[in-house]
């Protein structure tokens, strides 16, 4: 982890409307980036980064947030919020991203693709995988805190 120089930099009201937006769409792009990245190393090399957050970082991150001073807190905030969308956009069952997919193929096809039970079926296991993740990563978290 290296250190990172941080400056508050006062700027006039529409200019500042303008900065945030330009810092919105480059730290979107990392993200999408990012989350792509852990996806390719998750199926590739079978292992998840030690970067990814489950409920304990997040929690702790939130608190050292906070102790920086509001501004950061809501930066941290529009982060989660920002990472949180992109992942839902991916197309995995049990995402809006997988619901996305099989309405745009019933767009192009002009039918049902695929048999509404076995779109749920589908959907329960991504729900499930979800939920196994996330306890991995969170189990995890605790362990390292022990």
């Amino acid at each position: 982890m290296g250190i990172v120089d941080i400056a508050n930099v006062k700027l006039p009201f529409f200019s500042a409307i303008a900065a945030g937006f330009k810092e919105m769409v480059l730290t979107t792009g990392y993200i999408f980036m990012l989350i792509i990245n852990l996806f390719v190393a998750l199926f590739t090399a079978g292992n998840v980064s030690e970067s990814v957050a489950g409920p304990v970082k997040i929690f702790n991150v939130t608190g050292d947030a906070l102790k920086m001073g509001w501004g950061y807190l809501v930066q941290f905030a529009a982060l989660l919020s920002i990472n949180v969308a992109l992942v839902n956009i991916l197309p995995f069952p049990a995402l809006d991203g997988g619901r996305a997919i099989l309405i745009l193929l019933e767009g192009i096809f002009r039918r049902r693709v695929i048999k509404e039970d076995f779109e749920n079926l589908l959907h329960t296991i991504g729900f499930v995988i979800l939920i196994g993740l996330i306890a991995i990563i969170t189990f995890k978290e605790i362990i390292a805190l022990l």
